[in-house]
């Protein structure tokens, strides 16, 4: 582990040097909610050899930031849940092709708040335990396209979907169940990890759905491409890839 560490420090160290003295260089990063914490943690760490760049995170839901790109918002990388909005937006040419990289897989799970002790597992959604489920919008959030898949492969679950409160994002999920608007959420094992004010109830087999990637790509209209590329390269260095695995998902 320290020799990996050592290795880390000395490849991008090199990238340090060659920045002395560059301009400053400003990239906006639009990413799912999910990588919020992974996110936060990488950036300290880029900013010890890259100074000189100034990122900036805007979250929404995938579908959310496909639509941003649309419009031609000032987004230089994109961060999103599954295929739908990357495939899309590859067809549209408003990525770069070669720049989509998998970063790491993630789980579904179903959450309550810590002080409910009437839910215990994914069978207690369809009692009168459970009033209110919240689920994402399947137009914008992947997650709520899995939960779909999970619920149908279990069979029995049809009559749950007249208890979901449906969230333009999953942090929307978490926060609604935090605070007891709903007796449970269904989220990604990435969000659960952001709150110690839930608990896990249920965690989907990854034989329930297909498997769901958060993917990354530098947008092509982006005036910083070089930049965003190396930023993606920073973000599947092992280094990174052990703080996406601390904090819920799988590589």
């Amino acid at each position: 582990m320290k020799i990996k560490k050592i290795l880390f420090v000395l490849m991008f160290s090199i990238l340090s040097i060659l920045t002395f003295g560059e301009e400053k260089v400003k990239l906006l990063i639009g990413s799912a909610p999910s990588v919020k914490s992974v996110m936060e943690e990488a950036l300290k760490e880029y900013k010890k050899i890259k100074p000189n760049t100034e990122i900036t995170f805007t979250y929404a839901s995938s579908g959310a930031l496909q639509s941003q790109i649309e419009q031609g918002a000032p987004i230089d990388i994109i961060i999103a849940v599954g295929d739908k909005q990357i495939n899309y937006l590859n067809k549209k040419n408003l990525i770069l092709n070669e720049t989509i990289k998998k970063l790491a897989y993630d789980e579904l799970v179903i959450i309550t708040n810590k002080k409910n002790q009437q839910i215990i597992n994914i069978k207690d959604l369809l009692t009168d335990k459970t009033k209110y489920i919240a689920m994402g919008i399947a137009e914008f959030v992947p997650a709520a396209k899995t939960s779909e898949e999970v619920l149908k492969y279990l069979g029995g679950f049809e009559n749950i979907k007249k208890k979901y409160v449906y969230c333009k994002d999953l942090l929307q999920v978490l926060s609604y169940v935090e605070k007891e608007e709903v007796e449970a959420g269904f989220v990604w094992n990435s969000i659960a990890k952001q709150s110690d004010k839930i608990k896990i109830v249920f965690t989907a087999s990854n034989f329930m759905h297909n498997p769901v990637f958060t993917q990354v790509a530098v947008v092509s209209y982006s005036k910083n491409k070089n930049e965003a590329i190396n930023f993606i390269k920073f973000l599947n260095s092992n280094e990174i890839q052990e703080i996406f695995i601390k904090n819920g998902f799988i590589k």
